[in-house]
């Protein structure tokens, strides 16, 4: 049975007036973070403030780097001699680096803007990139010449494999074989033939120019977030006040929007309002709840505003409070944690989905499964035994990131595809047309390299059962769960516990949980599969929206760029990418929950009750009130309370059932 988010209320009446005016809403640092919806914010050293993201990529073979059935590399030679060139905005950073994708290592000269450069050679990063280091005065604003020349192969992004609709080429590598007199961007390769783009790319180790933050929408009757909200009779002024560092060239823009449901809509919201200065009034809020907005910007890349907190308080007029005399048992609240990654989740109901549930019988596989969980770990143990030949006929060619098409059968009668990457998108889309919602996620060893090789294509499930992401892997079928607790794991969790172990730090045990024998066992966090990078692709429409997607994933690295990849200082990922996650909210958002703010009203024993929701495919919510069965409601409703114990129990419903339940439990006395 799902887990039920439990609210218990004691409740005893009293006519009590109160002019007090409301609390204050102040967070800071982490707490404020963990708290709000972020875009290329991070916690700064001090612990104290959040400040701009690190790390700029400049790039453009991404959308066709990856695996090639077709000619893509580039020979040097006497007679070779390559050219790339990448714009740069602002080249003020504290180091540069230069990465250059290679089959096999070689002896390579450069010339950068016109000067031979000597640069200093790092190592590898992510399976096949030589990683330099450029002096920061080699690089300028504007369009970067970078010349190569020596012994030694270069991969090529092909313009006919970018994905459709995507931007042009921009055709900004080009060959010369006559020492740099002649150039030519359209014939590359070793035979001419091959248009395309040079794996070069150069790294800016600076901050973002712009992030943001917005807080959670906030009561102002109930800026201390008490279980239940006290009447209100009318909205006051909302005192925005903001603790800021703003160095020289760097700004802040506050804004806010009011609203009358908890739920934001254009229908019961204002747009978003700025507001002047770091200390401002909104006079005349259209409801209770408020939403503040900070954006920090900068013009130069090296410094960035640090944003220390965020204060909130108001002024409502509120009516004598009935609820003086409430006491609360300790519960948890539900909170609704959003992401600002926009994910896209596969419609339950894609025939394509819906053919796959039917022609490979899958009611049958997960028939008499008594949870949520339990159908998972079936449909992890089949797809995890649909192969026997685990490399598939991929020297032939890679299908579509479709389970129909993987599973399709070749001219020997086996399965088209079959690697990691395979099975679990077939895991995937298998979970998927039950309507539990997954994201493919891939993983590497990141700082680990020298001591775990190679990565792994896994999935991530959100569990209504659990109320969290687990980790459960079509491929290996096995998942892993808490030594002691032996609750299902994350890989956040099993990323932060492989990094305590590779360490030598303590941490808690972990075990692996076996549902079918398809690999070795596991041998541990300092063992195959690394949990060190996690890169997760940020969406999992992969039917209705085939494209952008890695070209032909897991088969020779990750050069994608459009991987969300999980960051942190202790851990951070490669160069090669810059979409980089440091706010736990964009990783663990929460889904099928149900938020309910409790809201008294001027009339002794009514309560509104307001709800909202994350819930992919959303179609309404039910209550059930008391011992009565469930009924449609509306995201905004009147609770009578009646002498004695009262329940509701509220859930959101989508086009395959239930969601969370929460409860709310209230005793009234008279």
């Amino acid at each position: 049975m799902p887990r039920l988010s439990r609210v218990i209320l004691t409740l005893a009446l009293a006519l009590v007036a109160s002019s007090a005016p409301a609390a204050e809403w102040r967070l800071a640092g982490s707490a404020l973070l963990d708290r709000s919806v972020s875009e290329q914010l991070s916690p700064a050293d001090d612990g104290k403030s959040l400040e701009l993201n690190r790390g700029v990529l400049i790039q453009d073979d991404g959308p066709a780097a990856g695996y090639s059935y077709l000619p893509n590399v580039e020979k040097l030679d006497d007679k070779v001699t390559i050219r790339k060139q990448l714009v740069v905005e602002d080249p003020r950073a504290q180091t540069i680096s230069l990465l250059v994708g290679l089959p096999k290592a070689g002896e390579l000269q450069f010339t950068v803007n016109g000067k031979p450069q000597t640069l200093e050679l790092l190592g590898q990063v992510g399976n096949y990139w030589n990683h330099y280091r450029v002096p920061s005065a080699a690089i300028r604003s504007g369009s970067n010449e970078i010349v190569v020349r020596g012994k030694g192969q270069i991969f090529i992004a092909r313009d006919d494999e970018r994905p459709p609709g995507d931007s042009p080429p921009p055709n900004r590598s080009a060959k010369s074989t006559d020492g740099g007199q002649t150039w030519n961007d359209a014939r590359l390769g070793s035979k001419d033939e091959t248009d395309g783009e040079y794996y070069i790319r150069l790294y800016l180790d600076q901050h973002v120019r712009r992030g943001r933050l917005t807080t959670p929408v906030l009561d102002q009757a109930n800026l201390a977030e008490q279980p239940i909200a006290p009447p209100l009779t009318a909205p006051g002024p909302v005192r925005v006040q903001i603790a800021a560092d703003l160095p020289q060239d760097s700004s802040l823009i506050v804004a806010a929007r009011t609203g009358t449901t908890l739920a934001v809509d254009e229908a019961n919201w204002t747009a978003w309002q700025p507001l002047a200065g770091l200390d401002a009034v909104v006079a005349e809020p259209k409801g209770r709840f408020v939403q503040v907005r900070v954006e920090l910007k900068t013009s130069d890349p090296s410094r960035t505003p640090k944003l220390h907190n965020v204060s909130i308080s108001a002024e409502p007029k509120l009516a004598a409070d009935w609820t003086s005399q409430i006491k609360v048992t300790p519960a948890p609240t539900v909170r609704i944690v959003r992401s600002s990654i926009p994910f896209e989740y596969e419609a339950t109901d894609h025939p394509r989905l819906q053919q796959l549930r039917k022609e490979y019988k899958l009611d049958e596989v997960v028939k008499d499964a008594s949870t949520e969980f339990e159908r998972i770990k079936r449909l992890a143990a089949w797809s995890g035994v649909q192969w026997q030949k685990r490399t598939g006929h991929l020297g032939q060619a890679y299908p579509k990131w479709d389970a129909l098409e993987i599973l399709a059968k070749h001219e020997d009668g086996t399965p088209v595809g079959g690697f990691c990457q395979h099975y679990n998108l077939v895991f995937l889309q298998a979970c998927a047309s039950f309507g539990i919602r997954g994201r493919p996620v891939s993983l590497g060893p990141g700082v680990f390299k020298s001591r775990i090789n190679g990565g792994h294509e896994v999935v991530e499930l959100w569990s209504n059962d659990y109320r969290k992401w687990v980790h459960v892997d079509g491929d290996a079928a096995r998942y892993y769960v808490d030594a002691k607790s032996k609750m299902p794991l994350s890989l956040r969790e099993l990323h932060d516990r492989q990094v305590l172990a590779m360490a030598d730090k303590p941490h808690d045990g972990v075990e692996a949980v076996v549902l079918a024998e398809t690999r070795p066992a596991w041998g541990g966090l300092t063992d195959n599969p690394p949990f060190a990078e996690l890169k997760m692709i940020p969406r999992s429409n992969l039917l209705a929206q085939p494209y952008p997607v890695p070209l032909n994933q897991g088969m020779k690295g990750w050069p994608w760029p459009g991987h969300a990849v999980w960051t942190e200082p202790h851990a951070p990922p490669s160069e090669l990418y810059d979409y980089r996650i440091t706010a736990k909210n964009n990783w663990d958002w929460t889904l099928n929950e149900t938020e309910v703010r409790l809201l008294a009203t001027t009339v002794p024993g009514e309560v509104q009750v307001q709800l909202d929701t994350v819930t992919p495919g959303f179609t309404n919510y039910e209550a059930t009130f008391d011992a009565a069965g469930p009924t449609p409601v509306e995201s905004n409703f009147v609770w009578q309370l009646h002498a004695g114990k009262n329940q509701l129990v509220v859930q959101s419903r989508n086009e395959t059932g239930p969601g969370i339940p929460t409860v709310v439990v209230i005793e009234r006395t008279e």
